[in-house]
């Protein structure tokens, strides 16, 4: 899990991201992507964000809610504990 998306996330800010699986678990379908490497595809992404002003809020938004809900530090705690639990049942 990318610690600095996630801090974005955290901040609301909207994300222009390359195409890696740590990224899209973090941010789902809440920012424009482009391939690893490709800086045309880059530029595109950045363009096509800046040209969205309300797409931009709203994948702020969403960021912000998914870092602070499903990716909080009290969420993370549980759902470590709950498979410490279920590893613990079998021995």
């Amino acid at each position: 899990m990318p610690n600095a998306v996630l801090e974005a996330m955290a901040m609301g800010l909207p994300l222009v991201l390359s195409d890696i699986p740590g990224h899209r678990e973090a941010a789902k379908s809440n920012a424009w992507y482009f391939e690893a490497g490709n800086p045309v595809e880059l530029a595109s992404a950045i363009e096509a964000a800046l040209n969205a002003p309300d797409k931009r809020a709203e994948f702020s938004r969403l960021g912000m809610e998914r870092a602070h809900g499903e990716m909080s530090l009290e969420t993370m705690v549980k759902r470590v504990e709950t498979i410490y639990d279920e590893v613990l049942k079998k021995w």
